[in-house]
């Protein structure tokens, strides 16, 4: 048998392996002719060399041998193509021979990559990333099996003269030097398996035979994982023929983009970030996506007890040697197991972009977590990749197309805000795993995104819409130990002229008679829901929750000590009517009335802005100073659904009120409709310090690093970045945060400067 060998060798680091390379084709006993490609000229013992490369650039230098193959197609028996690190010996090339003669033409045998570890142990390292035993390809030929691994690189193939013949003539072999969903390097070595038609099988039942040792032991540290557990996965692979273990997939993990980066990934490194927002207190978790179990493995090291929904039975052998408990790999069937158990949080490592409704698996999933309970998911920081991908020479472009097209949701983090909050999560939150920080900077630097979210006491987020259940207007009644004023709020919407809305209430534990009161009110008003709190969750979860149960295309929130004109609603309706779908919010004039009723002054502020330009609606918001009145307006809920709601911050009610106005235009209506009372136990009242402002937004909250100020800058420019704008509205907007808050600063300062005046005058006239 003739046999061709072209080896790739680019400079001389690798040289002690070429050698070794050379010694063993050398010594089997076929005929063998070895030309190594190289870019220089190379001592090599007499070896015929081919020198050159395809292009300047050196990863071209392995394209050589299709030219070589296709001037040789008919002088040889076998060719194969290798690296100068990967070692074939004889029994490798028989072991290829064998299967060749048991596998249909349009099937070639092919060999993975192991790597011999420092403590003597051995590894795959073929094994890594988004490659994986495909569950449903198992095949028995003259009684070998035979499965896809998705990795079709070992750096090295073979092709008896028939298959290169074939590859040839399917116009895939001979083709230019490029890139695509691999390297060049790596296209070049795995094209006769992507383009020309034939698939890579390897061997199940005699895997160690289709094992090629990786000389240099590079990736030891890096890639693979152990050879024992590899070879446990060929032997799931192999029961999927008696159906001893299931072919089923919880998603298609491949995309049908040419680029890599968007599979999803078997083998995910811990996310430190995405691990560290689970609490230690939490005993059970839930992980969807498993894939490995590294990421389990290190909640399991911390004391959690670790359930998981694998990607496949597959994988799920090495997830189970790591200690987690495996369902079925399929979403349906796994929550039906689960039964009635509930977990203390939920992970969700990037998968939810896989799911071709990731809001509906988001509400699913949530059932199973107890109240209160912390969701996490890490997902690829897109924002990142499209800022390199316009700065960055080179840089390979984000892809477009819906899902149905690639396969994937190609989506910033703050589209899984949204998915989160669609989903009835509350406090969603997004932060940033490998750089220092929050805020912009950190947005543009990291390369995952950690998004959280707590399971509401509140179902899934319904959707929203007329029909025949569902009122116009929900009115959200947050409250907390509200029964010295609740009365004269509840008169307040029984008095309102027009009768079709909703009152959701959400009680935050209250510990005086509010309880009692809201309660009689629902039992009297079947417009009225009651929800109450099983612990004070602060007042930012209790806000949203008051949304995210309500069931109207018309939203409202209504502070329990306020109160609203008999007018409020139909006046605030009659607005939105008249406007452009363009107007997201409208809002009537404010009075502050202090404890007893008794009116003390005109909120003279306002935020209205017509101008379709976002950065003008922005810069309204930012350089308003007063109470935030024109966030108890009317709004359009399928707007405020894609904001990010009151945040666990102080002041987070201003960043929601720049979000709408970023969103569309804001209105105001001339009336005095919104009475804001003013008392001792305000939140502004009884909250003085920065610390106890922050725990009234949230009770975890520890002490605030920034500075109000500060932090307004960081979450406007966040907002700014997330929501879709172009990128000329994006940089204007940005450009109006420091420059409207300096007018805001001034104003303050002015009245400030005045207030001082008119008191030294009393004074002095006294």
């Amino acid at each position: 048998m003739r046999v061709l060998v072209a080896i790739a060798y680019y400079g001389t680091t690798n040289e002690p392996f070429v050698g070794q390379l050379i010694d063993s084709y050398r010594s089997m006993p076929f005929d063998v002719d070895i030309i190594v490609l190289t870019e220089a000229p190379k001592d090599l013992r007499g070896v015929e060399q081919r020198i050159g490369l395809p292009l300047e650039d050196p990863y071209s230098l392995p394209w050589a041998h299709k030219e070589l193959f296709a001037e040789r197609r008919n002088g040889y028996d076998l060719f194969i193509y290798s690296e100068d690190d990967t070692l074939v010996c004889e029994s490798h090339v028989r072991s290829f021979l064998r299967a060749t003669a048991l596998l249909p033409p349009h099937l070639v045998a092919g060999f993975l990559r192991t790597e011999d570890r420092t403590d003597g142990t051995r590894q795959c390292s073929s094994v890594h990333n988004n490659f994986h035993w495909d569950p449903t390809s198992a095949l028995e030929f003259g009684g070998e099996v035979f499965a896809h691994f998705t990795n079709p690189h070992s750096a090295l193939f073979m092709l008896t003269r028939p298959q290169l013949r074939a590859a040839i003539d399917s116009g895939g072999f001979l083709r230019t030097p490029r890139t695509g969903r691999f390297s060049m390097r790596v296209t070049a070595a795995t094209d006769p398996y992507t383009v020309c038609g034939f698939r890579k099988v390897v061997s199940v039942s005699r895997l160690d035979d289709f094992l090629l040792p990786h000389l240099t032991n590079r990736y030891q540290e890096s890639l693979g994982i152990p050879l024992d557990e590899f070879r446990r996965q060929a032997d799931a692979v192999r029961a999927t023929l008696t159906a001893e273990v299931r072919t089923d997939r919880l998603f298609r993990p491949v995309t049908s983009l040419d680029d890599h980066r968007w599979d999803k990934r078997f083998y995910e490194v811990p996310d430190r970030t995405a691990l560290d927002a689970i609490p230690p207190s939490a005993k059970t978790v839930l992980s969807l996506g498993v894939g490995t179990g590294w990421a389990e493995q290190a909640l399991i090291a911390r004391g959690h007890e670790v359930v998981g929904i694998p990607l496949d039975d597959i994988i799920a052998v090495s997830a189970a040697s790591r200690g987690v408990e495996v369902t079925a790999p399929n979403l349906d069937e796994a929550i039906a197991g689960l039964g009635d158990r509930r977990f203390d949080a939920v992970l969700l490592s990037n998968s939810l972009q896989y799911f071709t409704d990731p809001v509906d698996v988001l509400r699913r999933i949530v059932r199973l977590a107890r109240r209160g309970a912390p969701v996490v998911a890490s997902v690829r920081n897109v924002r990142r990749d499209r800022v390199r991908a316009s700065v960055t020479d080179g840089a390979l472009p984000v892809p477009t197309g819906t899902f149905s097209q690639i396969g994937v949701h190609v989506i910033e983090p703050s589209v899984v805000g949204r998915w989160f909050r669609r989903a009835g999560l509350g406090s969603v939150d997004v932060a940033f795993s490998d750089a220092q920080g929050r805020g912009p900077v950190a947005s543009l630097r990291a390369s995952r995104a950690v998004v959280t979210g707590q399971a509401q006491p509140a179902p899934a987020a319904r959707a929203r819409g007329r029909s025949a259940d569902s009122p116009r207007v929900s009115i959200g009644l947050p409250v907390y130990n509200g029964e010295r004023y609740l009365p004269d709020c509840f008169a307040s919407i029984r008095s309102q002229d027009h009768d079709d809305f909703e009152v959701v209430i959400c009680d935050n534990a209250s510990t005086d008679g509010t309880e009692e009161l809201c309660r009689d009110l629902a039992a009297s008003d079947r417009r009225v829901r009651y929800h109450r709190q099983d612990r004070n969750m602060g007042a930012a979860y209790n806000y949203n929750a008051s949304f995210l149960w309500s069931r109207g295309d018309l939203f409202t929130w209504l502070a329990h000590d306020d109160m609203r004109a008999p007018t409020f609603i139909s006046r605030c309706i009659e607005a939105i009517d008249d406007s452009p779908p363009s107007v997201v919010l409208v809002y009537p004039r404010a009075e502050f009335i202090d404890a007893d009723g008794r009116f003390l002054r005109l909120d003279r502020f306002g935020v209205a802005s017509g101008s379709p330009a976002p950065h003008r609606r922005l810069a309204a918001v930012v350089t308003d100073g007063g109470a935030v009145n024109p966030l108890f307006g009317l709004a359009r809920a399928s707007v405020l659904e894609q904001t990010r709601l009151i945040g666990p911050f102080a002041a987070s009610d201003r960043v929601l009120l720049a979000e709408m106005a970023l969103l569309g235009e804001i209105r105001e209506i001339p009336d005095r409709l919104i009475y804001r009372r003013l008392h001792d136990s305000t939140s502004t009242e009884a909250h003085r310090t920065a610390v106890d402002r922050a725990r009234w937004f949230d009770p975890t909250s520890r002490a605030p690093r920034l500075s109000r100020r500060q932090r307004l800058v960081m979450e406007y420019s966040r907002s700014v970045l997330r929501l879709p704008l172009t990128p000329s509205e994006r940089a204007l907007c940005l450009a109006t945060i420091p420059s409207s808050m300096g007018v805001q600063t001034a104003r303050n300062l002015v009245g400030r400067w005045r207030r001082e005046l008119v008191g030294r005058a009393g004074s002095r006239s006294t």
